[in-house]
Formats: C-alpha cells, sequence, structure tokens
C-alpha cells in the first residue's frame, strides 16, 4: 500500500517526527492478542478461532516468565509490542493465573488492557476472586466456540472503545496546553511595552498598588523613581524617530540592568519617561540604584548633538522613599517622586533629585 505523506507540519525533534510516522502507518484494524496458557491444545484452539478475522496478531506463551519477557515485565527492557487484549489461564503450574493478572493491572502499559480468564472452575468463590483481581470478564471450559467468540469480540470493542477515549483525552489536554501556552503568551505581550520590551504603564500601575498595599501590611520599606531622557525632543527632532525609538530602547535596557533585586520593576511610564519600583529597599539603596542608573546611561554614550549643556544622551531622576502608613495612598507617593524629577530637570538635569536631606547628586 502507497502512503502519501501531505502537509505534516511537527516540530523539530526527532522523537515527535517518529511518532507522527507511526501514527500514520499504523494499520488501526490489526489488534495484539496475547494468550498465557501451558496447554498447546488450548493455543491451537483459540487461534484457530481467531485468525480467521483477519489482521489480528496473536502471541502465545506456554511460559510466564516468557510472557514476562516478551512484555517487559520485571525486566530492564521496552515491551516487544503493543498488547489489545490478554487471554490468560487461571491454572497455570508454573505461575497462577490470578497473580499475572495482578501484575498487568499494576503496571502502567497494561493496567487498562482486557483481560479474559479462562478457567475450569464454575464456583462463585473463584470467579468473585477473578473479578476482584481486575479480570475484564471469563471463559468457562471446556470451551463453547461461540461464547469465545462473542466474549473475544466483546472485548476487542472495549479496547477499540478505550484507546478511541485515550486519544481524545490526549488531544484534549494538548489542546488545553496550546491554550494555555498562548494565553501566557498573550499576558506577557499584553503586560510588556510594545517598543522597549519592557514593562508597561498598565502592569506597573497594577504591581506598584499590590506592592503598596504589601509594604501596608509589613511595614517595609519601599523606593521609587520617576526617569526622564533628558531633551528627547530635541533628539527625535535632529536624528529622526527610528534614531529615538533605538535610543529608547537602550536606555530601557540599561534602567534594567541597573537594578538587582528580584522583585525591582522598571517600566515604560510614557514617552520618554520610566518608572522603577524597589519594594523592601532602605533609602540609601534607592539612591544607589538611581546613581548606578545614571552612570550606566551616561555609559552608553549615544550622541545628542542638539542638547544644550550635553553631547550625549542623559536622564534627569526624582526620588522617593518610605514606609508607607495605612491609608495613604500610592498615587501620591508617585507624585512625590514626579515631583522630584521635575525640580532635578529645573537644577539642570542629568542629576538626581532625592526628596528630604540627600544633597543634590550631579550625574558624571
Amino acid at each position: 500500500m502507497k502512503i502519501v505523506y501531505k502537509n505534516i507540519y511537527c516540530s523539530s525533534d526527532a522523537d515527535n517526527v517518529l511518532e507522527l510516522l507511526k501514527k500514520l502507518t499504523e494499520d488501526k484494524a490489526t489488534m495484539r492478542i496475547a494468550i498465557f496458557d501451558d496447554d498447546p491444545d488450548i493455543l491451537s484452539y483459540l487461534e484457530k478461532i481467531i485468525k480467521p478475522w483477519g489482521r489480528h496478531k496473536i502471541v502465545s506463551f506456554k511460559s510466564v516468565m516468557q510472557g514476562y519477557e516478551y512484555l517487559g515485565l520485571g525486566y530492564d527492557i521496552l515491551p516487544a509490542s503493543r498488547i489489545d487484549l490478554f487471554l490468560i489461564d487461571l491454572a497455570m503450574p508454573e505461575v497462577d493465573g490470578l497473580s499475572v493478572l495482578k501484575t498487568l493491572r499494576s503496571h502502567e502499559d497494561y493496567f487498562d488492557v482486557p483481560v479474559i480468564m479462562m478457567t475450569g472452575s464454575r464456583k462463585d468463590d473463584v470467579l468473585e476472586e477473578v473479578f476482584q483481581s481486575g479480570a475484564t470478564d471469563f471463559i468457562l471450559k471446556p470451551f463453547n466456540r461461540i461464547e469465545v467468540k462473542s466474549r473475544l469480540r466483546s472485548a476487542l470493542r472495549l479496547k477499540t472503545a478505550i484507546d478511541h477515549w485515550k486519544d481524545k483525552e490526549k488531544e484534549l489536554l494538548e489542546t488545553n496546553r496550546l491554550l494555555m501556552a498562548a494565553n501566557q503568551n498573550y499576558l506577557q505581550l499584553t503586560a510588556l511595552d510594545g517598543l522597549t520590551g519592557i514593562t508597561n504603564r498598565s502592569t506597573f500601575d497594577k504591581i506598584f498598588e499590590m506592592e503598596w498595599k504589601r509594604a501596608q501590611r509589613n511595614r517595609s520599606e519601599i523606593g521609587l523613581l520617576m526617569i526622564d531622557v533628558d531633551y528627547f525632543k530635541q533628539y527625535n527632532d535632529h536624528y529622526g524617530h527610528p534614531a529615538g525609538d533605538d535610543c529608547l530602547r537602550r536606555v530601557a535596557h540599561a534602567l534594567e540592568k541597573s537594578t538587582s533585586k528580584g522583585g525591582d520593576l522598571v517600566a515604560r511610564y510614557g514617552g520618554e519617561e520610566f518608572v522603577a519600583l524597589l519594594p523592601n529597599t532602605t533609602r540609601r539603596g534607592t539612591y544607589l540604584v538611581a546613581q548606578l542608573m545614571l552612570r550606566n546611561i551616561s555609559k552608553l554614550n549615544i550622541p545628542h548633538h542638539a542638547a544644550a549643556e550635553i553631547d550625549h544622551v542623559t536622564v534627569s531622576i526624582g526620588a522617593a522613599h518610605g514606609i508607607p502608613e495605612v491609608g495613604t495612598s500610592s498615587r501620591n507617593f508617585l507624585e512625590r517622586a514626579d515631583k522630584m524629577l521635575y525640580k532635578a530637570k529645573d537644577a539642570g538635569r542629568a542629576r538626581i533629585e532625592f526628596e528630604g536631606q540627600l544633597e543634590v547628586i550631579a550625574g558624571s
């Protein structure tokens, strides 16, 4: 039979490719039936019933240990092939059929494969134990040909249904995984600024409010920096908007690299303005981060010949710090940092203004 593979899209992972090809070429009509019985006449009888059905493959074991090795039970090897139905004689000299049944039910590859037990006993307690041990059905000896055929076909239909629902479950799990991944990607994309790739303002506002309330509950310190690129309008006018966009990206990444703690957050606040949130940070720590930001932006050495006093891109920073009191507003805290930013710009730019007793520190 010729199989044409057309429009197959899969990952580069070799295992995934092999699994896909296996699914495409596998003959779903072929069912593999394993028989555990030490009586060659029984094996011959069952084979004569099953073979006329078509493509079903029969694997017979006169020895339990032989079957265990083939199935990979108790051995550090993989099973030789998939099994869709087990026929197990209840009374075998080497290992009794119930022990084989319990072994199969304890293995992840066979716990849901239909098992038909073959027995000559009609005692209720024997049949009850057979079902309690996990058997799907039983066949009484001596065999009735019609009964054997009917019970085998019922078990194989059950296995087909089980496989169908397992495939559906895998499809649903994969669909759910893809949806979760897509949702995670969407959340990440909506949390980031499209130009610079750092956190955007709306996400910052949410995180800032959460950190503010956390600091109120824990009576912990919090620092905030408002940062503005100096003479950015002149930069855009002189170098053009593409160069301005590149400048903002480089500034954003330099500001992010200036923070050290996992909870620190740098976001684009709007235009050429950025903000840095520093939870659990002392007053001195807040100042040191701001100073490092000044230094790192200056080290970028981005030419800016349209600026009045400088020849490269710099930033001005307004800093606020405190321990939030219950009932106080995060918005008010932001306004305090913003007020310091305007003070830094009025004082000549390229510097930090920190509310309180810290002196003005000019950028180098």
